[in-house]
């Protein structure tokens, strides 16, 4: 892999195993050997709540996301994931941050992260979202991180507070 200089690198769990996760900016993809395996969005409400997910299969809360599918684009995987997920259509959503799990001298796993926004509030859901998802969740910035994996909270803090 090339040598680059993340934002920062995170120890998270993953699969009851600590992994490194590197953060950079989504202008680094070029940079990165590494195959983009899935999408996030960090999509707010126009209350400026954050719109959150529990997928009852992972046992976690967390933003909708899900893996690309085969000649799909970034940016109709986050899409489409939100929307299956949430059930909320996104009005705006830019790819921002790229989180790399290194698995071995020659293999990495990259993940896109889009901050965006959504036209609609959680509790005006006209469809059903995604049947692994059983509960979403409009909460203010400072009430996410008590809500998430605590094993990722301070990557999710260090992406909602970072300033280019």
């Amino acid at each position: 892999m090339q040598s680059l200089t993340s934002l920062k690198s995170f120890e998270i769990v993953l699969s009851d195993q600590i992994v490194q996760i590197d953060c950079y900016h989504f202008a680094q993809l070029s940079s990165i050997d590494a195959v983009v395996t899935r999408c996030y969005t960090i999509a707010h409400d126009p209350m400026g709540n954050y719109v959150l997910v529990y997928n009852s299969k992972r046992g976690i809360r967390g933003f909708a996301g899900g893996h690309v599918e085969t000649n799909e684009t970034i940016e109709t995987t986050a899409q489409r994931e939100f929307e299956e997920e949430t059930g909320l259509q996104l009005i705006s959503a830019k790819p921002s941050y790229i989180l790399v799990n290194t698995l071995d001298d020659s293999h990495a796993e990259a993940q896109i992260i889009f901050v965006g926004q959504t036209n609609n509030q959680p509790s005006k859901i006209k469809k059903e979202a995604d049947e692994s998802v059983n509960a979403i969740k409009a909460v203010k910035k400072d009430e996410i991180f008590e809500l998430l994996d605590p094993s990722t909270t301070k990557l999710w803090q260090f992406i909602l507070n970072y300033k280019s």
